[in-house]
C-alpha cells in the first residue's frame, strides 16, 4: 500500500502535468487576435528581424504604449520555437503557469500545503487567468511579477518573518520587473502591502531600515533604466510617459476604456464571472454569515488574523483604485485573483484529505477535471469560431485578392497590426478622425495617406470596416485619380486594391478610369 509521502509525490507529478496541458495546449490552435495580440506580436517579431531590442516599432514607427520586458519574452519565444502562434503565447503561458506556482507557495507560507495546492488549482482554473494564459496582452505577465512581490513582502512582513534583507530586496527586483512590463500599473498591489503595514503598525520598522536604499537602488535599475535610456533616445519619450502611463489611466478619459460612473462599475462582473467556477463556494458562505459582516467582533478578528487581512486588502485596495481610474479594463484586475484564489480555498472545508492533497472529495475533483477539459475545449473551439479580430481568418480570406507586386496595407480607423505576422507587407495605420487614439506617433489622416499613396509608385491594399468609412475611402481615391477595385468581406469590412499610381502617370481625378483596377496589377478574382 502507498505511503502518503508516495501519494503526495504522485499528486504532484499529475498536478504538474495536468498544469503543462492545460495552459500550453491549443495554445497555437488560434490565430492572432488584433487589436493586442497584433501589436504586440509584431512588435516583438520587429525586434526579432532588426536586432533593435531596445526602441520598441511597429511597422517601423516608434512605439511606446508599454515597456518591453514582456515584448522581449514573446520575442524571446518567437526565436526558440518560430514564427507561429505557439510561440509567440509561449512567454504569456510560461507566466501564467510560474504564477501558479507562486501561489502555491503563498498558499503554504500562509497557511498549510492545502491551502496551497488548493489556492494554486483555483487559480490555474479560474475563467480569466485561464483566459490571459491564452491571450498576449502585458497583464499576464504582469500578475507573476505582482504576486511574486506580494510573496516576498509577506515573507518579510509576517509575525515570524526570517531572512528579511533577502526577501525586501527580491520584493524590490520583482517591482522592477513588474514595472518593466506595464508601468506603473505593477505598484497598484503595493497600496494593499503599504496599508497592511499601516493596520499593523509596521510603517516605520519595515521602512526605515540601513537596507532601505540598496531596494530602492535595486526597483530603480531594474524598473527605471529602460526609461531612463528610452528617454535620452527619443525625443518626446519622457512626456508621452507620464500622460501615456500616469495622466491618461487615471485622470483623462481620452482612451475610451468604460469610463464614467458606470463603468467604475465593471469590475463586479469581473470578479463574479471571472472567478468561476470557485466564485459558486462564495454565496453559501456569505449567506451563512450574512448576519456576522455588520459585526465588529468580525473585523477585529480580520486585523488579528494578518494572512486573511493582507490576501483582502490584496484583492479590496487594488480593486478601489481601478474603480477610481479612468481607464478601465477586465484584465486590469487580474493581479487581484491570486489572492481570491486563495481567500476562496480558505472557504472550502477539509474533506477526504487523506485522498488528495486539495483536500476535495471525489465528487468535487471529477467536476473539477470536467472543468478543466472545458477549458481545453474553449481553447481549441477557438480557431474555429470566425472572429472578426481573427487576423489569420482575415489574411487567408484576402490573400488571393493581394497584387503580386510589392505593396502596403493600409487600415483604416481599425488595428490590424496582427495582419503582418502572416503576410510581409507593411500595415499602415491611418485614420478618418480629428482625435485619434493617442499613440506616441498618431496615425497619417487618410487625405494625407492617399496623397503619399499616389507619390510612392507602389500597389496598396485598403481595408476598413463600415458602410460611411468605404464611402469616405472611396471618394477619397476617386478625388486622387487612382485606380481601384473594391471588394465587401465578412464582419462588414471592405477591401480596396489600389493600382500603383506612377503606372498612370498624370491621371486627373476625373478620369473615367479612375475606380477601376489597373491592368499594370495582377489582381484574382475576389474570393466568395
Amino acid at each position: 500500500m502507498a505511503t502518503w509521502h508516495q501519494r503526495r509525490a504522485g499528486w504532484g507529478l499529475l498536478g504538474i502535468a495536468g498544469l503543462l496541458v492545460l495552459v500550453f495546449g491549443f495554445q497555437g490552435s488560434r490565430g492572432l487576435y488584433s487589436p493586442d495580440e497584433g501589436f504586440y506580436i509584431s512588435i516583438a517579431q520587429e525586434m526579432v528581424h532588426s536586432g533593435d531590442w531596445m526602441v520598441p516599432r511597429l511597422h517601423q514607427v516608434t512605439w511606446l504604449d508599454k515597456p518591453p520586458l514582456s515584448l522581449w519574452g514573446i520575442a524571446v519565444g518567437l526565436k526558440a520555437f518560430g514564427q507561429n502562434e505557439w510561440g509567440a503565447r509561449a512567454f504569456h503561458a510560461l507566466s501564467h503557469a510560474l504564477t501558479v506556482l507562486v501561489v502555491f507557495l503563498l498558499g503554504c507560507a500562509m497557511g498549510t500545503r492545502r491551502d496551497g495546492w488548493l489556492g494554486a488549482a483555483m487559480y490555474a482554473t479560474m475563467a480569466i487567468p485561464a483566459a490571459a494564459a491564452n491571450m498576449v496582452t502585458p497583464d499576464g505577465p504582469l500578475a507573476l511579477w505582482t504576486t511574486l512581490s506580494c510573496f516576498c513582502f509577506w515573507k518579510s512582513a509576517n509575525p515570524k518573518a526570517q531572512r528579511v534583507v533577502l526577501w525586501k530586496l527580491l520584493m524590490c527586483g520583482a517591482l522592477g520587473l513588474g514595472f518593466l512590463t506595464k508601468g506603473p500599473a505593477a505598484l497598484i498591489p503595493t497600496s494593499a502591502m503599504f496599508v497592511y503595514l499601516l493596520l499593523r503598525g509596521q510603517v516605520r520598522a519595515y521602512f526605515v531600515t540601513a537596507w532601505a536604499m540598496p531596494c530602492a537602488l535595486l526597483f530603480a535599475v531594474l524598473g527605471l533604466g529602460w526609461y531612463a535610456w528610452i528617454a535620452r533616445e527619443v525625443p518626446g519619450a519622457m512626456a508621452y510617459f507620464l500622460d501615456n502611463q500616469v495622466i491618461g489611466r487615471t485622470v483623462s478619459t481620452k482612451y475610451g476604456r468604460n469610463t464614467g460612473l458606470i463603468g467604475a462599475f465593471i469590475y463586479v462582473p469581473v470578479l463574479i464571472a471571472g472567478t468561476l467556477p470557485w466564485s459558486a463556494v462564495w454565496w453559501p458562505v456569505l449567506w451563512r454569515h450574512r448576519g456576522e459582516l455588520r459585526s465588529r467582533a468580525l473585523w477585529r478578528r480580520v486585523l488579528d488574523d494578518p494572512e486573511r487581512l493582507l490576501l483582502l486588502l490584496w484583492v479590496a485596495v487594488p480593486i478601489l483604485i481601478l474603480m477610481l481610474a479612468s481607464s478601465r479594463l477586465p484584465f486590469y484586475a487580474l493581479p487581484t485573483f491570486p489572492a481570491l484564489a486563495l481567500l476562496t480555498a480558505r472557504l472550502i472545508p477539509p474533506s477526504s484529505i487523506e485522498r488528495n492533497p486539495f483536500g476535495l472529495s471525489s465528487r468535487a475533483l471529477g467536476l473539477a477535471a470536467l472543468w478543466c477539459l472545458v477549458l481545453l475545449g474553449a481553447k481549441a473551439a477557438t480557431a474555429h469560431y470566425p472572429h472578426e479580430k481573427d487576423m489569420r481568418a482575415l489574411y487567408l480570406s484576402i490573400k488571393d485578392d493581394l497584387p503580386h507586386v510589392p505593396h502596403e496595407i493600409v487600415a483604416v480607423d481599425e488595428q490590424l497590426a496582427g495582419l503582418g505576422f502572416y503576410h510581409p507587407a507593411r500595415v499602415k495605420q491611418v485614420t478618418l478622425s480629428d482625435e485619434p487614439y493617442p499613440f506616441f506617433v498618431l496615425p497619417d489622416h487618410l487625405a494625407d495617406a492617399v496623397q503619399a499613396m499616389r507619390a510612392s509608385g507602389k500597389a496598396h491594399v485598403v481595408l476598413c470596416r463600415r458602410d460611411r468609412r468605404a464611402e469616405e475611402i472611396h471618394e477619397e481615391l476617386a478625388r486622387a485619380g487612382i485606380a481601384f477595385e473594391e471588394r465587401k468581406l465578412a464582419h462588414k469590412r471592405f477591401l480596396f486594391l489600389c493600382a500603383p499610381a506612377a503606372s498612370n502617370p498624370g491621371r486627373p481625378a476625373d478620369s473615367p478610369s479612375a475606380g477601376t483596377a489597373d491592368s499594370s496589377v495582377t489582381i484574382k478574382p475576389a474570393m466568395e
